[in-house]
C-alpha cells in the first residue's frame, strides 16, 4: 500500500518516525511503565477533503483526510501509532480482524516544539491525509473508514469508523 500520509497533531505535534521489527511490533518502551494500563479511546474520527499531495515522482493528487481525537486516561499516548482499514460496504463496520489497510509508525508527540513528557499523553487529534490514486482508494467512492490508536505501551483502542467519500480526480 503506498499512501502518503502527512501528520498534524493537536498541541501543534510534529511526527518523530520509529522504525517497527520484523514482527511488526513498535518495539520495546523505554519509557516510564508507571502510566501504563489502559488503552486509548477514539473520542471521533472524521472523514474530509485533504490537501493536494505529492507523490515521491512530484505527481500531484488529492487527498483524503481522517481526522481521529482521542484521549488517554494513563497519560502514555506520549508517543503513538495508528492503524487504517476502510471498505466501500458502506454498512457502518470494517472488518478489524485482519491487516489494517495502513499502519501509521509511533510517533513521538510535541507541545510547541518541546516533546510531551512520558505519563503526560493524554490525549489529542491526530490527522492523516492520504492521496488517492483511483488505484487503493477509488475516486468519488463512499467509503467506510476505521481507525485505532496505540499508545506508547503498545496498548490499542477500539476502532471507531466513519463514513465519507474520496475526493474526485484533479
Amino acid at each position: 500500500m503506498r499512501l502518503l500520509p502527512l501528520f498534524a497533531f493537536a498541541l501543534a505535534c510534529t511526527p518523530v518516525e520509529v522504525e517497527k521489527d520484523s514482527s511488526g511490533t513498535l518495539g520495546e518502551d523505554t519509557g516510564d511503565a508507571g502510566c501504563e494500563g489502559t488503552p486509548p479511546d477514539v473520542v471521533t474520527v472524521t472523514v474530509g477533503e485533504g490537501d493536494v499531495i505529492e507523490d515521491e515522482n512530484g505527481n500531484q493528487q488529492p487527498s483524503v483526510r481522517l481526522s481521529v481525537e482521542f484521549e488517554d486516561v494513563d497519560g502514555d499516548a506520549h508517543a503513538v501509532a495508528m492503524d487504517l482499514w476502510w471498505d466501500d460496504a458502506v454498512d457502518g463496520a470494517v472488518d478489524t480482524s485482519g491487516a489494517a489497510n495502513a499502519s501509521l509508525s509511533k510517533t513521538a508527540l510535541t507541545n510547541n516544539g518541546a516533546p510531551v513528557d512520558e505519563c503526560d499523553g493524554f490525549g489529542g487529534t491526530l490527522i492523516v491525509d492520504m492521496g488517492v490514486t483511483g488505484a487503493d482508494l477509488q475516486f468519488s467512492t463512499q467509503y467506510d473508514f476505521g481507525a485505532s490508536v496505540i499508545d506508547a505501551n503498545g496498548y490499542a483502542s477500539t476502532a471507531v469508523v466513519a463514513t465519507g467519500t474520496t475526493p474526485g480526480p484533479l
